[in-house]
């Protein structure tokens, strides 16, 4: 919301982890009209949302194939998605985009997303290559005090990609040759690597932790400590409404990453 005037309406709508409903006689008339077309699907509850706000444009961070397709159902409502994940050719990276698709406003780091889709047969209505959003609000809203001090503390961020994939062994895709395994792997050498550096040349490694679900939160840090414990590591929680992760890695002197997002996204604050 930091990127619209605050003379606009807004209304936001939350779908991660729950099923958004809105408590209006028309929308549960426009569910049942909707489910008629589309079925038991996703189309049927952002269809039946839609058409019962009647927004007049919709801007998501999340560029999903979903939105194409509202994109052409709605010609009178501006879509507009914006990249909030690395697209790679990896099966994980990729999404759900197919030959055919179309991607309405796309607002994305950089012009390799323009290359990635078209590669795949996708079509983008119009493209921005914009760099990071998340970046972006962080620099011009909670960036003041770093920017006046100007000076780097003697610490090195590691950006966890932790997730609970990695230990949860009733999890379908947990397997001792999955590539989530492998990754959890490279987590743990390269974080082992960086405390060792950081104890032989007297600095702080801060772990910007990845987790904001509590469920998770100590078997995140329990993760990294069994691996190597020392008192030259400094967990920071994540609260993304402050963007602290990013606060980490700009305050110190270089950030180390796997392919987190995040890593890629600060070649930009530079």
């Amino acid at each position: 919301l930091y990127c619209i005037p605050q003379k606009l309406n807004t209304f936001t709508l939350k779908t991660r982890g729950v099923i958004p409903l809105i408590a209006r006689l028309t929308f549960v008339w426009n569910l049942i009209r909707r489910f008629c077309m589309f079925g038991a699907t996703s189309m049927t509850l952002m269809t039946a949302i839609i058409d019962t706000i009647k927004p007049k444009v919709i801007i998501s961070y999340y560029d999903a194939r979903i939105y194409g397709k509202l994109d052409k159902l709605f010609d009178n409502i501006a879509v507009i998605s914006v990249q909030n994940s690395v697209r790679s050719s990896h099966p994980l990276a990729i999404g759900d985009w197919g030959h055919g698709d179309t991607l309405p406003s796309y607002y994305a780091y950089g012009y390799f997303e323009a290359s990635f889709f078209e590669k795949r047969g996708v079509v983008i209505n119009d493209f921005h290559a914009v760099g990071s959003l998340k970046l972006g609000i962080f620099l011009s809203e909670f960036n003041k005090d770093i920017h006046q001090t100007n000076q780097k503390l003697k610490q090195i961020c590691y950006i966890s990609q932790y997730r609970h994939e990695f230990c949860d062994s009733t999890n379908p895709i947990f397997s001792e040759d999955s590539a989530v395994q492998l990754h959890a792997q490279y987590c743990k050498k390269s974080y082992a690597l960086l405390v060792n550096w950081a104890e032989r040349n007297n600095y702080t490694v801060v772990v910007a932790i990845a987790n904001v679900n509590e469920k998770y939160f100590d078997s995140e840090i329990e993760f990294f400590k069994s691996t190597t414990d020392s008192d030259s590591v400094r967990f920071e929680e994540n609260h993304r409404d402050k963007l602290s992760s990013y606060k980490h890695c700009i305050e110190s002197e270089a950030s180390v990453t796997l392919d987190s997002a995040l890593g890629f996204e600060l070649l930009g604050a530079s």
